[in-house]
């Protein structure tokens, strides 16, 4: 009795079917070891690349992220519980051992900082920049401000709102040997990072200074003003005067819940950050003074103004002769307070690009 052979191309589409088989199933145990908390291979790569400035200067490396990782961290617990901070923050920052990427984000980051002779207060102000530039999650901001994302995600999606900002930023210099603790503001629904410094500086007398992360151009040890989405307001250049201008405000932080501190590395660039961001609000302050005043003179000259065309328009020339030198006067008073306010909107924008 003779034996069946399989043709070659049936043998092919049986050694196919095998092996899709065996994919489809070696796929399905991933999913099924990342749902049950085991930490995956790496699979489906995701070329990253980020760009950010530091003290005018452009920084840039790749890294390779991974779907399958993500995944992982995306079926993990999420929320900041009421009354368990501390250990719901721990979560966040304890990664399993197979996840170098935190250390290996820290280490490109070391490297850049070498090749630019960069001393350890300037690294924890790279390391800022290079977190602040990573774009502003706004929707998320509107719909859930309750549940951060882990480290990796907010590599992965080069995306994020303020605690998952935070907590990157947080992980980084921890890697880098810096004391580091959370700032959680409940009532502002806001999280920002202490980084270790001089008890004389710090901030809220924590022994850390605050390191904002939403938005580029806030220095280590400045608490900014929010904006209505949790997004803090930067310091930004001022256009010369125009009526009804003012230097903004927002929303002032109330006091945090301060957390998860550890200790190393001291930050010492406080200081000259403090001189600085002096000068800029004195000039601040100067501005809007003389912002105010310049208005209202500017009112009453309007206001001298129509009463002089109002009597040239009926004739009375002695009454308008009378007025025209107050009206120069005051013109002039003017025009040399708007010179004035604008040598000092010069002035602070030049601090501006040095605090940047």
């Amino acid at each position: 009795m003779e034996k069946n052979l399989k043709s070659p191309k049936n043998y092919f589409w049986s050694l196919l079917k095998t092996v899709l088989l065996i994919g489809f199933i070696l796929s399905a145990l991933e999913f099924y070891l990342v749902w049950q908390g085991r930490f995956p291979t790496p699979q489906g790569p995701k070329e990253m690349t980020y760009q950010w400035e530091y003290q005018h200067q452009n920084y840039t490396f790749d890294e390779t992220l991974y779907l399958s990782i993500d995944q992982y961290y995306a079926h993990q617990e999420k929320g900041i519980l009421t009354g368990q901070e501390e250990s719901s923050i721990d979560k966040y920052l304890n990664f399993p051992k197979k996840d170098q990427t935190i250390s290996q984000v820290a280490t490109n980051l070391e490297v850049l900082g070498r090749a630019k002779n960069l001393t350890q207060d300037q690294m924890a102000e790279m390391t800022l920049t290079f977190v602040q530039a990573i774009p502003y999650d706004v929707t998320r901001a509107q719909t859930d401000l309750t549940h951060p994302r882990y480290p990796y995600e907010t590599l992965y999606e080069d995306l994020g709102i303020c605690s998952d900002k935070s907590l990157l930023y947080d992980a980084l210099i921890r890697q880098e040997g810096f004391g580091t603790a959370v700032f959680l503001f409940p009532q502002d629904e806001h999280m920002a990072v202490g980084v270790e410094c001089s008890a004389q500086y710090s901030s809220y007398n924590s022994g850390y200074c605050f390191a904002e992360t939403t938005t580029s151009g806030n220095k280590i040890g400045l608490i900014p003003e929010l904006k209505d989405n949790s997004q803090a307001s930067a310091l930004e250049a001022l256009p010369a005067y125009n009526t009804n201008q003012s230097v903004a405000s927002g929303q002032e932080l109330s006091n945090p819940q301060i957390i998860a501190k550890t200790n190393g590395i001291t930050y010492g660039g406080i200081v000259a950050t403090i001189e600085l961001s002096n000068q800029i609000t004195a000039l601040k302050q100067s501005l809007n003074q003389e912002n105010t005043q310049i208005n209202t003179d500017e009112a009453n000259l309007k206001n001298l103004g129509t009463a002089l065309d109002g009597y040239k328009s009926i004739g009375d020339i002695a009454t308008y002769n009378a007025n025209v030198p107050a009206y120069n006067s005051l013109l002039a008073k003017v025009q040399s307070e708007i010179s004035a306010y604008n040598n000092q909107v010069d002035q602070y924008n030049r601090l501006i690009v040095e605090y940047n």
